[in-house]
């Protein structure tokens, strides 16, 4: 099964962590509340397992708020999207 998490802690950076089954192309984005896209965080072939993206607010330059961060597989035989929310807050 797919799973997308986000593991948020008073310290940054925060950590999202994502599972595929299945090898497929994975595209990770990280969006304002307007569906503008503002970082790129993964673009590639992946092997199916289990995988951490580290993101920090200040390497990014990301101002306080709230975010999106939308992932997309598409997988040999399936296809998967989901968007999640993230705060950043000092």
């Amino acid at each position: 099964d797919y799973k997308v998490t986000g593991v948020q802690t008073c310290a940054l950076p925060i950590y999202i962590v994502y599972t595929i089954p299945e090898q497929g192309h994975v595209k990770l984005v990280l969006t304002n509340l307007l569906g503008e896209d503002l970082r790129t965080l993964v673009d590639a072939d992946q092997a199916a397992g289990s995988y951490t993206v580290r993101v920090d607010p200040v390497e990014n330059a990301l101002m306080e708020g709230i975010y999106l961060y939308k992932i997309k597989v598409d997988g040999v035989t399936t296809t998967f999207s989901k968007t999640n929310k993230m705060i950043f807050t000092k």
